[in-house]
């Protein structure tokens, strides 16, 4: 791409899924790099259900929700087996603890199988997980989705995308952004 033509920098992945989606998607910011605190405390919350540990979240999400309080925030759904397992919704719990309002436009329509399972290429060939739900109202200007971790950006561009095109169908020029806890860089 042109530098005099393209206002932004982009990582390596933003790079690559131009290709793929359009530049009015890609909007993202990660909170943390993924490190090994970082894993050992998503796996504590998420697989070992010690909801207790969302509240290490509270003070940061209340700090980025000044940032992005204009915004209508959404969260991606699990899949029912990863619910019914957990017993809870680990990315709503989080915003719940921090007292920040969400909504959840999409059903879950995948394989049933945890991203955290895939290789980077499975995630990357991964078919629409996702559907908007038939009665979710559009009545924002701008939404951000938030989910705990963007590794290769599959599911999450999927959902925006659907997202953008589902505001598009109904004449809005509403913005989408996203927002994830940490940015774990997977290696081809």
């Amino acid at each position: 791409m042109d530098d005099k033509t393209n206002k932004y920098t982009y990582c390596y992945d933003c790079f690559r899924w131009l290709q793929t989606y359009p530049e009015a998607i890609l909007a993202h910011q990660a909170i943390f790099q993924y490190d090994e605190v970082f894993s050992e405390w998503l796996s504590r919350l998420k697989y070992h259900g010690d909801v207790r540990l969302a509240k290490i979240m509270v003070d940061t999400l209340s700090e980025i929700y000044l940032q992005y309080e204009d915004y209508a925030w959404i969260i991606l759904p699990s899949s029912p087996e990863s619910i019914h397992e957990r017993g809870f919704h680990s990315t709503a719990i989080l915003l719940m603890e921090a007292g920040i309002a969400f909504s959840e436009p999409f059903d879950y329509i995948g394989d049933g199988r945890k991203q955290a399972k895939k290789a980077r290429d499975e995630r990357i060939q991964l078919g629409q997980s996702f559907q908007i739900k038939s009665d979710f109202v559009f009545n924002q200007s701008k939404y951000l989705i938030f989910d705990d971790v963007y590794t290769t950006g599959a599911t999450l561009l999927q959902a925006k995308n659907l997202l953008r095109l589902a505001l598009i169908a109904g004449e809005s020029d509403a913005l989408v952004e996203s927002l994830t806890l940490a940015h774990h860089q997977m290696l081809d």
